[in-house]
């Protein structure tokens, strides 16, 4: 089954990451993204699969030389353990939506707002920077062998 990747504004403006991320997807170039939102999640791992997707997003962006300003946040301080990117003052999200309980087909949408709204809608006060900037070579191997992260 293939899922439908939609870019979806909360916040109104100018937002590079939307930009970047579209270019990147009308490229066919977000290669590592789409391998991660396909692939199920392991056991005990959330059934959105955001710690993988994130990281394969951010790799994804390193690969094409477009990661410069981007973070890559984990959470732990709110009742689940979270992982989204932001960049610029915007929080890049991705989730799983089931559009039709009816139907199987998922679609699969990356939502671009403002992060400082967005960690506050969530109640995250804490929040660990996981990555910000790390070589083409090493983003591959790690997402290649620690699909964990």
């Amino acid at each position: 089954m293939t899922k439908v990747i939609k870019l979806v504004m909360v916040t109104e403006g100018k937002c590079r990451p939307k930009e970047d991320i579209q270019n990147l997807l009308n490229k066919d170039a977000l290669h590592h993204t789409l391998e991660a939102i396909h692939d199920p999640p392991k056991p005990g791992e959330p059934e959105s699969n955001c710690h993988n997707i994130s990281f394969a997003l951010m790799t994804d962006l390193m690969i094409n030389r477009l990661s410069a300003g981007y973070k890559l946040i984990t959470t732990r301080n709110i009742p689940w353990n979270h992982s989204w990117l932001e960049c610029e003052g915007w929080s890049i999200d991705a989730s799983t939506i089931l559009k039709d309980p009816d139907k199987p087909e998922c679609e699969y949408w990356i939502l671009f707002g403002d992060a400082f709204d967005y960690r506050k809608r969530l109640g995250i006060k804490n929040f660990h920077i996981k990555i910000q900037l790390i070589d083409k070579e090493f983003a591959i191997w790690i997402h290649k062998y620690n699909k964990s992260l």
